[in-house]
């Protein structure tokens, strides 16, 4: 038989190995909380190099963008001042060439007077060649009729006369005809002229055109180029708050 003495070894272990046991997680409570701080301050010092590294990154990258910035500015203004120079020119030459324009367009109204003019005087001359000639017939008709000596003499001095002043009167013709056709030759010259110069007008209007539209871009480009480094300055500010 058993008795109570024979029992109590076995119940003795069993209440003491919850005690081991409590002990042992008592002592194993700090640890976590230990490792978490290390782990924590293992990130922050990461991020602090992080951010560090960033920095010069950032840093980097600025004086990058602030040296290419300049070249551009530089290259810019060298060739914003290029740009103003060309436009003054073509502009000077475009008003230049407008005034001879007008010129050459006020000729030609003159040359074109003149040409109506000499028109009216070979009409003129035409007329009284053909008045001249129609004398000239009935003289010479007069002569082939029987007349004293007298009457004859005096057909013989009208008839001469008239040969004379259609001898002149032709000399005069053709002198205003070929003015006429110089004067022809000049209209026309002058009317190349014209169209020459309105060709050259337009090539320059063209050019101007172009430049202004250049120098607008330069001006978007700059101004572009103007935000970027704000925002990027905004970046290192921020950068450097953290």
């Amino acid at each position: 038989m058993k008795n109570d003495n024979e029992s109590a070894p076995l119940t003795t272990p069993e209440k003491r190995k919850p005690e081991t046991t409590q002990t042992t997680g008592e002592q194993s409570q700090p640890q976590p909380t230990k490792l978490t701080a290390e782990l924590l301050h293992q990130i922050e010092d990461t991020k602090s190099q992080l951010l560090e590294q960033l920095k010069e990154i950032q840093e980097q990258i600025n004086e990058n963008i602030a040296a290419t910035e300049q070249v551009q500015e530089t290259s810019s203004n060298s060739e914003s001042e290029e740009s103003q120079s060309n436009l003054a020119q073509l502009e000077q030459q475009e008003k230049q060439l407008r005034q001879a324009t007008a010129q050459t367009k006020a000729n030609l109204t003159q040359q074109q007077r003149q040409q109506q003019n000499t028109k009216k005087e070979l009409t003129q001359l035409k007329s009284a060649i053909t008045k001249e000639q129609n004398k000239l017939k009935k003289t010479e008709q007069a002569l082939a009729k029987p007349t004293t000596s007298a009457q004859s003499q005096q057909l013989q001095a009208s008839q001469q006369a008239s040969q004379q002043k259609l001898a002149q009167l032709q000399a005069e013709l053709s002198q205003k005809q070929e003015q006429f056709i110089q004067q022809s030759q000049q209209i026309n010259q002058t009317q190349e002229t014209i169209q020459t110069q309105t060709e050259q007008l337009e090539a320059i209007q063209e050019q101007t055109q172009s430049l202004q539209r250049n120098q607008a871009n330069q001006q978007f480009q700059a101004e572009l180029s103007q935000q970027q480094a704000q925002i990027s300055q905004a970046q290192q500010e921020i950068l450097q708050q953290e």
